[in-house]
């Protein structure tokens, strides 16, 4: 007899795999009704009867959650494993998906395709950080649809292969783009950004990335806030593009400008730019092409302006021109000083705080300057020149820190400010104090109080004592 042919000869083999089969069928028929009846049990818990459009914004809500570190952005999707119901939900709703998040992990890398095949016919949203050419495939392949675009903050690597294809949606007209970060995108050529048409763009950030400057400025007429950043020089713009840009900006709130522009001997511009709707302004360039900017343009008197004066390689730098330039511009503000910060770094790096005196108590920043020099900043004459285009009747706190002794002349601008009550700095600078009340013997004649941040060195003990003693309070 063969093997197994005892089965066939059993007499009851066959109802056995019958009843067998009738017993899976009727397990499955049972899950089915329990199945059922859970479903039937979860549409009568009371979450599940609320309407559909405010189980979506409790979706939403769990998004905006992860949305704060967008690198666990999709971790709000285990609601859709909660029940059939929330599942189908979120599922067919659309703007749920409209976030496109790509980061270096492989679920925001599955994900972010997902989110773009189920957001359907919604407006997108798409952050990127692309390393690699098949990454650049896969973002360029969502851009495809700009006509949908909403926002785009792209960060890249310069010299990335197939960047060309990214650039190439990004020539695409955006209707309704409304926010726009480009970091390290193209620093070969300009990028002709939508073509020129994106009439609903509010807020534009560049960095290592330069476009096509459009000449009518139509795509910047709803221009919000405007950073360029580091752009390369061989194809930065000249001033007078920036100034043509910033003539069509007159809803402009946030003005930052670092390695943006270059500055040309025929570089100037025949009228001032007045820029109404200006609430700060960052620029970070050298005397050479911050002067002209600011000779350029006007703005409300209470503007926060933050310069970052770079003077590298000028050993004999003379801060006159700027400060008058300064003053030219602010003369309003210059006149409410009443809080003056000035900070000392690797690279005798002058830092100005201005304080608006009617907000003095809130200490709310207006003006905030920065020089950056490679020596000392300049002699004593051309200091005192310098900072006389600014007044400083108004002058109530001093606070000067740095890492790196300067000059004793540093003092010397303020010691008659009638209103000077406070002054903060550090024991490296106790030998400039000093010697400004040994130049003058009525010195800070309102000086209240002074606080003095020690190192430790045991030579500052001596210089405590006879600051103490010049100004007469204990040390």
């Amino acid at each position: 007899m063969q093997e197994g042919s005892w089965i066939d000869s059993d007499p009851g083999h066959g109802s056995n795999i019958a009843e067998l089969a009738g017993i899976d069928a009727r397990i499955t028929e049972l899950l089915e009704q329990i199945r059922q009846l859970r479903d039937r049990r979860n549409s009568l818990v009371p979450i599940n009867r609320l309407p559909v459009e405010l189980l979506v914004r409790i979706f939403s809500l769990a998004q905006d959650l992860e949305n704060a570190e967008k690198d666990n952005f999709y971790n709000w999707v285990v609601v859709t494993h909660v029940s059939r119901h929330w599942r189908s939900i979120a599922l067919q709703e659309g703007s749920l998906w409209r976030d496109i998040i790509y980061r270096q992990r492989l679920d925001t890398q599955r994900w972010s395709m997902e989110s773009f095949h189920r957001s359907g016919s919604w407006n997108l949203s798409v952050h990127a950080v692309l390393r690699y050419s098949y990454e650049v495939d896969m973002i360029s392949s969502i851009l495809s649809q700009m006509h949908r675009i909403q926002s785009i903050d792209c960060s890249g690597i310069l010299g990335l292969s197939k960047i060309q294809n990214l650039v190439q949606q990004l020539e695409q007209p955006a209707p309704l783009i409304e926010e726009v970060k480009l970091r390290n995108i193209s620093d070969t050529q300009s990028i002709s950004l939508f073509s020129g048409v994106a009439p609903r763009l509010s807020s534009l950030s560049l960095l290592a990335t330069a476009i096509v400057w459009d000449s009518d400025g139509l795509m910047f007429h709803n221009l919000t806030k405007l950073e360029l950043s580091s752009i390369p020089t061989p194809i930065r713009p000249q001033l007078d593009e920036i100034l043509n840009l910033l003539s069509h900006t007159r809803h402009l709130e946030s003005l930052y400008l670092s390695g943006a522009f270059s500055v040309t001997e025929t570089s100037e511009s025949s009228e001032f730019i007045h820029l109404p709707a200006l609430s700060s302004i960052f620029i970070g360039a050298s005397e050479s092409e911050c002067i002209p900017l600011l000779s350029s343009i006007t703005f409300p008197a209470s503007v926060q302006v933050d310069v970052r004066l770079s003077c590298l390689g000028h050993r004999n730098y003379n801060p006159q021109s700027f400060f008058r330039t300064l003053a030219n511009t602010s003369s309003d503000r210059a006149r409410r000083i009443s809080h003056l910060d000035i900070r000392w770094g690797p690279y005798d790096t002058a830092r100005y705080t201005c304080w608006d005196e009617d907000q003095e108590e809130q200490a709310i920043p207006r003006i905030s300057i920065s020089v950056y020099t490679a020596s000392r900043c300049a002699s004593k004459a051309q200091w005192l020149e310098a900072t006389q285009a600014l007044s400083f009747l108004r002058l109530r706190k001093l606070v000067i820190k740095g890492s790196e002794a300067e000059p004793f002349h540093v003092f010397s601008p303020f010691t008659t400010s009638t209103l000077l009550s406070t002054i903060i700095t550090t024991d490296i600078f106790l030998p400039g104090f000093i010697q400004s009340i040994d130049d003058n013997a009525r010195a800070f004649p309102g000086l209240l109080n002074l606080t003095i941040s020690f190192s430790g060195e045991p030579y500052v003990r001596n210089y405590a004592l006879k600051v103490s003693k010049k100004i007469g309070c204990d040390p």
